[in-house]
């Protein structure tokens, strides 16, 4: 699974490519559940309420080379983008993650056709 990206990616050496292809499932996945606590005073009495929440981030990072051909050829990436989701529970545990990865993604470009 892929996307083709009809965006122009601009390098850092000052080349750019359009209709690249970019992958997220050669790369690592994870998934970190954080805790956040927060502190309430209470005005009158000075007596402190802690209330906990927890959110989950799933990470991954889509790469992109000129074309699917050179990826399959294990030629170099031309660049790589990090992709980072929050969540507030873990329900999206029962969904594909690689697709949540892609989806987000794709909010990136302008033009994206999904490569199956």
């Amino acid at each position: 699974m892929g996307i083709i990206i009809g965006d122009t990616i601009e390098l850092k050496n000052g080349l750019s490519v359009t209709n690249s292809y970019g992958s997220v499932g050669y790369e690592s996945i994870s998934v970190t559940k954080q805790r956040n606590d927060s502190i309430e005073v209470n005005g009158e009495t000075g007596e402190e309420t802690t209330t906990t929440t927890y959110n989950y981030i799933l990470r991954g990072r889509g790469v992109i080379w000129a074309t699917k051909e050179l990826r399959n050829e294990l030629k170099p990436k031309l660049k790589h983008e990090n992709i980072a989701i929050t969540y507030d529970d873990d329900t999206f545990l029962s969904q594909n993650v690689y697709t949540l990865l892609y989806n987000q993604w794709k909010t990136n470009f302008t033009t994206v056709t999904d490569d199956i």
